[in-house]
């Protein structure tokens, strides 16, 4: 099974300040090894260098340099695949759009799970469960949980 890292998994790795970092760079690790099978996409990254830069996100926030080389990082791990939106992505968002409405900024959640399921991925970790539960096309688990209840479930 392939799981996406949602991109609060990703600052949260990159953050020895957060409550999870431990585990998050534990994911990232093994992500970067392979011993984790797992993926992200462009937009990630970029979510990514976006908060890890502002101090008002995240403190102390990276210098542009040390974000560049995070995301460099992620881009060269020959076991970590990037996936990049395919011309259909962009008509399956739509098709989602239409079964799941959302407005704002939950439209780039959306792109997210498109591009997700063009490259055959159903699975998201991430923090922000509530924001990706109403896709019933894909599993949702917070790898931070603590509780084993089916809403908030642990990664193995």
């Amino acid at each position: 099974m392939t799981v996406l890292l949602d991109t609060n998994v990703l600052i949260h790795a990159a953050n020895a300040a957060s409550p999870v970092y431990a585990l998050a760079r534990q994911l990232r690790d093994q992500a970067v090894a392979g011993t984790l099978q797992a993926c992200l996409s462009p937009q990630n990254l970029w979510e990514f260098y976006a908060v890890v830069t502002n101090p008002k996100r995240i403190h102390p926030a990276l210098s542009a340099q040390e974000a560049l080389h995070e995301v460099s990082l992620y881009m060269q791990a020959p076991h970590l695949r990037v996936l990049v939106p395919q011309p259909s992505s962009h008509q399956r968002a739509l098709t989602l759009l239409r079964r799941h409405p959302v407005t704002g900024k939950g439209v780039f959640d959306v792109y997210l799970v498109a591009t997700m399921l063009d490259h055959g991925v159903s699975t998201i970790y991430t923090e922000n469960v509530q924001d990706f539960r109403r896709y019933p096309e894909i599993e949702v688990i917070n790898p931070f949980a603590i509780s084993t209840k089916p809403s908030s479930r642990s990664a193995p």
